[in-house]
């Protein structure tokens, strides 16, 4: 598994660099130009905060560009011996690129979000960060645990419906042509049958139940099915994929 990490970092790290002082130069810049021209206030925020959420929404996308290409790229045929020929399990490859997509997503829109609002903060004097901070931290424990673990398995289902439209397009329509259309339907079809999955089982639960030990349980399922569709995926590299 180190290895793997290994070849993640030395094949990505040039090109997150790069995004991240690209972001920086756009942002540094336009916060100057806004600052020169003079103080705001939120009622007169408008575009600046319309160009802020926008720029992070940019750099956010690109991390999610980057995480569906970590498997994308090295699915094709042309690009089969950079990755998938070395010598370890599927399941030990593709969980590689989930962590390190999942990584690269979430700092990418941790990035984004800080440096919007220490936008706000620099350009209207009004304090934000500290006061959003201290509002989280005052939550129970229990629920900011629940947060975090809930959004981090959500994180890794979303990458893991991509890579699975990967996997099935490469186990039964290699040879058709059109690959990236099929791709993208595949996707849709599972997105559309996850939602409709998920609107059956949690409209039959009632919402007072979803409090204490009932909403770690239903979190435990949800990660449950988040594992076996991970498993599904590495089975379906291991045993069906073929690179011929």
């Amino acid at each position: 598994m180190i290895k793997l990490f290994k070849y993640e970092f030395q094949r990505k790290w040039k090109v997150s660099i790069g995004l991240l002082l690209a972001y920086f130069l756009v942002y540094f810049g336009f916060l100057i130009k806004f600052k020169s021209e003079g103080s705001y206030s939120i009622e007169t925020f408008g575009f600046q905060l319309i160009f802020f959420i926008l720029l992070g929404s940019a750099l956010s996308f690109g991390s999610i560009v980057g995480a569906v290409n970590n498997l994308r790229l090295e699915a094709k045929q042309s690009t089969r011996d950079l990755y998938f020929s070395i010598p370890m399990s599927a399941y030990a490859k593709i969980g590689s690129k989930v962590i390190v997509s999942v990584v690269e997503v979430f700092t990418a829109g941790f990035i984004a979000i800080y440096t919007a609002v220490k936008a706000i903060e620099h350009l209207t004097g009004v304090t934000l960060w500290k006061t959003a901070i201290k509002e989280i931290l005052s939550q129970p424990m229990d629920q900011l645990i629940f947060a975090v673990v809930a959004n981090i398995v959500y994180a890794v289902l979303m990458i893991l419906i991509v890579y699975l439209s990967f996997a099935i397009f490469r186990s039964f329509f290699s040879q058709v042509k059109f690959g990236g259309i099929i791709t993208i339907v595949i996707y849709i079809i599972l997105n559309y049958l996850l939602v409709k999955g998920g609107t059956v089982f949690f409209g039959n639960v009632e919402e007072t139940a979803l409090e204490g030990f009932a909403l770690w349980m239903m979190l435990a399922g949800f990660t449950a099915f988040t594992t076996c569709i991970y498993l599904l995926i590495g089975f379906l590299f291991e045993k069906r994929v073929s690179f011929d």
